[in-house]
């Protein structure tokens, strides 16, 4: 063979190898950075979600604690109407009514604070949905699916294992190890 043509095809040879090697080199950049793109989007949008879920469990707590209050104060409400037409002293009344007076004042705030919680928790449940949309789009499937069954139970007694197993299902598809 002859040494020029030997040589044009060794620097076209080179230059050809060159090029492949940067374009190469560019799609598995490419592939990198896009999946850096999509951990950082799944990232973001499961902080919101979850910030979303710790609001709805400190409703739920709060929940809880005032119908535990209201329930108490309508049990003594009732003794103290009881207690009110059993008696037939005078003071003994009118302490009993005052005392029955204060209970229906406590639990109209109770009723209140109520309602502002149920409020709050509609407009989380809003907020929960459209906050998951994006599982949809960045999925993987299985956050989505874990999603759904903690927005189906929350409220719940199951909602604590639901959120947990959320929680597994965003690790592992962020590749966050233990």
């Amino acid at each position: 063979m002859d040494p020029t043509l030997l040589a044009v095809l060794s620097i076209f040879g080179g230059a050809g190898l060159t090029t492949a090697a940067g374009f190469v080199g560019a799609g598995i950049q490419a592939r990198r950075e896009h999946s850096r793109w999509i951990r950082e989007r799944r990232l973001d949008a499961y902080v919101r979600f979850l910030a979303v879920v710790q609001a709805f469990e400190a409703e739920n707590i709060e929940a809880t604690e005032i119908g535990e209050q209201i329930k108490a104060l309508g049990e003594q409400n009732a003794q103290t109407h009881q207690r009110y037409q059993d008696s037939a002293d005078p003071e003994e009344r009118a302490a009993l009514k005052a005392i029955g007076e204060g209970c229906n004042s406590e639990l109209e705030i109770l009723i209140k604070l109520s309602d502002r919680g149920s409020e709050r928790v509609r407009k989380l449940r809003e907020t929960l949905a459209e906050d998951s949309v994006p599982f949809g789009l960045l999925g993987p499937r299985e956050v989505r699916e874990a999603a759904f069954v903690v927005e189906q139970n929350h409220g719940d007694n199951s909602f604590g294992e639901s959120v947990a197993l959320l929680h597994d299902a965003m690790r592992k598809a962020l590749r966050i190890k233990d």
